[in-house]
């Protein structure tokens, strides 16, 4: 008799215990994506863009299978050569940083988009964009077509060039 109600007691002491690790786990999934909520260790790069420094994780770089920044960062394919790093062992992009962050961005919302369940985007009229300035548009215009060569409309579905005027936000 006393043993279940200790076992009674932990039962309901381990309720909120459950519900703050679910919510911890969805926390992370919205974030991170669900293999980290699910305990999946990412690989962090690190990186130098003309001298800034940036982190992302490599699969953000990976998320356009089919793009020379996929390939530029898959390791068996095109492993670092050391023209390829700083002295920091950052990997230098050759990018002005408001762009490349332009670019980090896009690649971390079309991640997120694919995470989103379909009653998520049901809701949503169309597909969240970041906002490229007019002052960056033709180097992030270059960027994508030099890194994303046959997968630009991968890129430019997730955004919205100021002076353009398709552009919503």
């Amino acid at each position: 008799m006393e043993a279940e109600m200790v076992l009674q007691e932990a039962g309901i002491e381990l309720s909120p215990a459950k519900a703050r690790t679910t919510a911890c786990a969805t926390a992370l999934a919205a974030v991170y994506g669900p293999d980290v909520a699910n305990g999946q260790e990412e690989d962090v790069v690190e990186l130098s863009v003309r001298g800034t420094e940036m982190m992302t994780l490599r699969s953000t770089l990976r998320i356009c299978p089919s793009s020379a920044l996929a390939a530029r960062f898959d390791e068996d394919k095109w492993p670092a050569a050391k023209k390829d790093v700083d002295s920091n062992g950052r990997r230098v992009i050759d990018c002005k940083p408001s762009v490349f962050s332009k670019v980090l961005d896009v690649l971390r919302m079309a991640k997120r988009v694919r995470w989103a369940d379909d009653e998520k985007l049901e809701g949503m009229n169309e597909t969240p964009r970041v906002t490229i300035k007019a002052g960056d548009r033709f180097a992030f215009e270059e960027f994508v077509d030099m890194y994303f060569k046959g997968c630009e409309s991968f890129i430019m579905e997730h955004v919205s060039l100021l002076g353009d005027e398709t552009a919503t936000r």
